[in-house]
């Protein structure tokens, strides 16, 4: 998270911080499993949360609320992050286990017991990390710029013709 500082806009902000704490949680998959789910106090998580809490409080949300929006975020961020790092810190063997049972077990679905998965059987295998983490983050911010009291005005981040705040 070093070097992080505020953009210009509140949305880049939260995003930055996000990815960044993505990226480092996956170069240090062990340590990121015993951080995740920990509340440090120390001068670094101090300065990350006054700084995406600043975001949040740009965004016009206030008070409890601004507490409540604050917290969502930061938990996403930290419980992906880590369930993300727990995946890379398991065995490599396990990895492509589990990896591989999109290729078997879900493209073999039967069609008469398991309609729905068979429908989307042949896309589910080509469905990586990285595309899971950026559909949910940008689910996460498009309901975080619809809801703000400021919404973000950037054109990166204007709503779209389908509504849709877009995450760059």
């Amino acid at each position: 998270m070093a070097g992080l500082t505020a953009h210009d806009c509140w949305v880049d902000t939260l995003v930055d911080g996000t990815r960044r704490l993505r990226r480092t949680y996956r170069l240090h998959p062990a340590a990121a499993a015993l951080s995740a789910c920990r509340t440090t106090q120390r001068p670094a998580e101090m300065g990350i949360v006054n700084l995406l809490i600043g975001a949040v409080l740009s965004a016009g949300f206030e008070g409890a609320e601004a507490a409540r929006v604050y917290r969502a975020i930061g938990d996403f961020a930290l419980a992906w992050a880590g369930f993300d790092a727990a995946f890379l810190a398991l065995d490599k063997n396990l990895q492509e286990t589990d990896q591989a049972a999109w290729s078997r077990a879900y493209l073999a679905a039967d069609r008469s017991v398991h309609p729905h998965i068979w429908q989307i059987r042949k896309e589910l295998p080509d469905i990586g990390a990285d595309d899971i983490f950026e559909t949910i983050l940008s689910l996460v911010i498009d309901g975080l710029t619809r809801r703000a009291p400021r919404p973000c005005v950037c054109a990166a981040h204007s709503r779209g013709g389908s509504g849709e705040a877009r995450v760059r």
